[in-house]
């Protein structure tokens, strides 16, 4: 979904203008915010609603990467 509306915002920009269009969204202030709005969203969604998500996300997390 994310990936969605950077293509359709970047489809409207000339080449010149991206670099303008990118930087900010690069900014490690911008990635620190995004991520606190994904924990926030995360533990609304499944911390507190007492879900049995989180050890699957944990399990099955551990053995991708492992």
């Amino acid at each position: 979904m994310a990936m969605r509306k950077f293509y359709s915002e970047m489809k409207g920009l000339k080449v010149k203008e991206a670099p303008d269009h990118v930087k900010p969204m690069l900014s490690t202030n911008y990635l620190k915010n995004g991520f606190q709005r994904w924990l926030e969203n995360y533990h609304a969604k499944y911390i507190e609603t007492n879900s049995i998500d989180p050890p699957y996300h944990v399990c099955f997390g551990g053995m991708a990467f492992s």
